[in-house]
Order: C-alpha cells, then structure tokens, then sequence
C-alpha cells in the first residue's frame, strides 16, 4: 500500500509530534536569548529611580519620585492622600519638577501623578538607558522576540495542515493529526501572548544586589507599600488606587512603549482632604508625622 508522501500515518504522527517539541524548545530558547545580553562592562551606577524602573516599571517610577519629595519635605499629604507642596523650590531632577510643578497647582494624589507621568518621555528615556546597559528588555526587542518564538511553530503548523487538506482528499484518517493541528494554535496563541520579562539577568542581579537604605530606596523597590510610617504610608496608598507589585510586565506593548500595569487615578486628585498642619496624619509634617 502506498502512505501518503511515502510516510505512513502514525510515522507522520511520531515525525510531527517531534517537530512541534523542537519547535517548542526554540521558542523557550528565543525567550531566554533575549535577557541575556553581554554583561554591562563596567556596571553602571543606579540611583534608587533605576532600582525602581527595574522593580516595577514606570509606575514605581512616579511612587518612588512622591516618596523621596514627602521624605524630603517638599510634599506632605492629607489622611485622604492629596499631596501638597510645602515649597516653591522644584528642584533639578526633570521628575521632581514636574511632579512638584502638578501638586502645587491645586493638589494631586499618587494615582493621578502616575496616569500623567508614567509614560512621559522621562520615563522613557530613563528605561531606554536600562535597556542600553544591558539590564531592561526594551519593549522593541520584547515584541520581536515574540514574534520570532512562534516561527517554528508556524512552520510546523502549515506543513500539518497541509498533510490534513490532502488527507481529507484521500479520505484518509485525520483524527489524531487534527487534534495535534488543534494542540499547535493553541501553542502558538500561549507563545504570542505570553509576555517577555522586562528584566534581564543582568537586571536581576542588579536588584537582587541592590541595599535598602533608607524609605526611598524601599519603596523603589517594594512599592508604597514598604514606606516605613504606617500613616504616611496609608495616606498614599489611599491616593494611589491600585497598590504596587512586585513584578511588572509590558502589558500589550507590541512597539516601543513601557507600558507596565500604570493603575487608575484612584481616590487623590486635586480635591479633598485636611493637609498635616490642619488635622491630616497625626501632627507633624514632614510629610503626614515625619519617618
């Protein structure tokens, strides 16, 4: 009896099976190649805005820039999470004029200063040099790895469903090759669809390594959550709307975009709530009762 393409039905199985193994085992490897660029000679130095953009992304950003002004008594904060300028001096770094240029036209909480900065141009900027420094996936090389992970697999898909198309013809037995055809689309769709991490292992290791020294360092890298005064603490994870985590992912960037989870504006804008001089955060005001 003559097999289709000389190859018996359950050789073509075992064959295909195999091939959609291999290109399984070289989708894993195009996803690990892509966070393991040559280690960063020599290894540059992070400030606690670095550690927080490798921590949690843009948005821990902006939390990490709120914290170092309320610690620094720039901005202190209502119970209700509004913040507030206590100064007319902006500073020199470009996010903390921006963010004390916000507050102080009328208040603002966490939440709403994330949804106006987290995608700025400084914020990218800062990520692409992450990226540049071997320690960031930027989203570019995230959305080509993807895209590259599911070659194989395309590959592999179109010679089965060729094998299938003609074997309907013959009025051959599918079955089993039709289930493997189903097996693959739903490989391809989990490997598209899965996320990068935005870390390399260079990046990794840069905050596994990283001291906590002091609240501003903590909270770049374990979020609002870790700020050590548990009033202070409250009122800006109030304002915040959606609380840190401590991993973040591209979310839907297929460009050249860090678009991590940013969360809402949550329940600090503009309005609202009593400033530490008048009730808010029990007394002392280097932001709501001092560190």
């Amino acid at each position: 009896m003559d097999h289709l393409w000389g190859i018996s039905g359950p050789a073509f199985l075992g064959l295909y099976t195999a091939g959609l193994a291999l290109a399984l085992a070289a989708a894993a490897a195009v996803r690990s190649a892509v966070r393991r660029p040559p280690a960063p000679d020599p290894a540059p130095t992070l400030d606690e805005l670095d550690l927080a953009f490798l921590a949690g992304g843009p948005k821990r950003v902006i939390e990490t820039v709120v914290a170092r002004l309320v610690d620094s008594g720039r901005l202190r904060t209502s119970r209700a999470g509004t913040l507030t300028t206590t100064t007319d001096e902006r500073g020199t770094n470009p996010l903390d004029q921006l963010v004390m240029e916000r507050v102080g036209r009328g208040g603002a909480g966490v939440g709403t200063l994330v949804g106006a900065y987290a995608g700025s141009g400084v914020v990218r900027l800062r990520g692409d040099r992450l990226a540049a420094n071997g320690l960031l996936v930027s989203p570019s090389a995230a959305a080509r790895a993807r895209r590259r992970a599911v070659r194989g697999l395309w590959v592999v898909l179109a010679v089965g469903a060729l094998r299938w198309f003609v074997a309907l013809g013959e009025r051959l037995p599918i079955g089993f090759l039709t289930v493997l055809l189903a097996a693959t689309v739903v490989a391809i769709v989990a490997v598209r669809s899965r996320q990068v991490p935005p870390r390399t292992v260079h990046g990794d290791q840069a905050l596994a390594s990283a001291e906590e020294r002091g609240p501003v360092v903590r909270v770049a890298l374990h979020g609002l959550s870790a700020y050590p005064d548990r009033e202070v603490r409250g009122a800006l994870l109030a304002s915040a709307g959606v609380a840190s985590v401590a991993a973040w992912s591209y979310g839907g960037a297929v460009g050249g975009a860090y678009v991590g989870d940013t969360g809402g504006s949550g329940g600090g804008g503009g309005d609202g709530g009593s400033s530490c001089g008048s009730g808010g955060c029990g007394g002392g005001c280097g932001g709501c009762g001092g560190g």
